[in-house]
């Protein structure tokens, strides 16, 4: 009888625990946040932001959510914070937003230049509902609402900006994906500034579609200074974030064979190795970074199994490396930001001399002195040795 009670006693307890989650919400009341996009309205003084939403029933079913074939519709509210807009957006959605799948921030560029960005993020480390590993990009030369209103005709404009992202990384090396919690912790370093991607709206060339189609391009990392847009690192000036920071994937380097010939050499991988001491009063910066790469076209009749040509191919490739380093930096310099944070390696190396030049980090690390060596190694030549007889 004991045993009995036991056991229904437990069974009893058991139910307890299976009622189902206390934050159930049927999907057909959610509309999903996938884009947010934060403007400044300077006349105003208040931000407009930007929603790119979906509806989970209409993007399984016909699409029909209000933007074609994405299911995607666009709404925007104003506010003196990001909370207020938010809030006052709740007039305009007919169901509960959920912003756990929020997967792009995009901030205009008015923005960005007027107002510190750590103003900006406070809101998403706070809020428990928003995740704060989010990418985020700059609207280059254009708003945020321009950019999230860029309808793609096969994808999801989200999913189509996350892509462009993915693959320049994985593939070019010149964008990288800067997520938000990034960006806080070095906003609130004081030996490291963050960059910011840029993406920008342009007219498309592409002959399919109608006369005057838009749609968006990454353009550049943006400069980031106590809070603000100061500036761009453009083209291969932006390779020298992800050679310092050990994020290079992949990237191509074209080399000059003779007239207007070129080999393509492509950089698999490299690792780089930085030292700061200070010396009367200026920092030394010593930079090491070892490459390998491979040829991946050759364009040119030269032998590439023959050691001066190999040798000519790797002298060439690490000089083209060590320009696109030293041309970031220079970059840097003359908008005094220390976006590879050069200052936080001279605090973990020599604390106490950083001590001394904390407070005027800006200025002294503009004076700078910057040694950068390269070694780099051709490891193949892909599926071919030898190139074409070229006539």
């Amino acid at each position: 009888m004991k045993r009995k009670c036991l056991v229904i006693l437990v069974l009893f307890m058991f139910t307890h625990f299976l009622g189902g989650c206390s934050n159930y919400r049927e999907l057909r009341d959610a509309v999903f946040i996938a884009g947010l996009g934060i403007d400044w309205i300077k006349e105003k003084k208040r931000y407009e932001i930007t929603f790119q939403a979906f509806s989970p029933t209409s993007t399984a079913g016909t699409g029909s959510a209000g933007a074609g074939s994405t299911g995607s519709v666009l709404y925007t509210a104003e506010g003196r914070t990001i909370s207020e807009a938010a809030r006052q957006a709740s007039k305009k959605f007919s169901r509960m937003p959920d912003y756990s799948h929020v997967r792009i921030v995009v901030i205009g560029d008015d923005l960005a230049k007027a107002e510190s960005l750590n103003y900006i993020f406070d809101v998403f480390e706070r809020d428990a509902n928003i995740r704060a590993n989010i990418p985020a990009l700059i609207a280059r030369g254009t708003s945020a609402k321009e950019v999230l209103s860029v309808i793609p005709a096969t994808e999801h404009p989200v999913q189509s900006i996350n892509g462009k992202v993915r693959n320049s990384s994985k593939m070019l090396g010149e964008n990288e994906a800067t997520e938000i919690y990034q960006i806080i912790n070095q906003l609130t370093s004081t030996g490291t500034e963050p960059t910011i991607g840029g993406i920008s709206v342009i007219t498309s060339e592409n002959p399919t579609q109608p006369p005057g189609t838009k749609e968006t391009k990454l353009r550049g990392m943006g400069i980031i200074k106590e809070g603000k847009l100061v500036g761009w690192l453009d083209g291969t000036k932006s390779k020298s974030i992800l050679f310092l920071n050990n994020q290079m994937r992949q990237t191509n380097e074209s080399i000059n064979c003779g007239g207007h010939r070129y080999t393509s050499v492509r950089i698999t991988s490299s690792k780089s190795k930085i030292k700061v001491h200070m010396n009367t009063g200026k920092p030394e910066i010593t930079i090491h970074v070892d490459a390998l790469g491979i040829v991946d076209e050759m364009l040119c009749n030269r032998k590439i199994m023959e050691y001066d040509v190999l040798h000519e191919y790797e002298k060439k490739t690490a000089g083209n490396i060590a320009k696109h380093i030293q041309d970031g930096i220079n970059e840097a310099k003359k908008q005094k930001s220390d976006i590879f944070g050069f200052g936080d390696i001279l605090h973990r190396q020599h604390p106490e001399e950083w001590k001394k030049y904390e407070s005027r980090w800006h200025d002294v690390f503009a004076k700078s002195k910057v040694s950068i060596h390269v070694n780099f190694i051709l490891h193949g030549t892909s599926m071919r040795v030898e190139p074409y007889p070229y006539k």
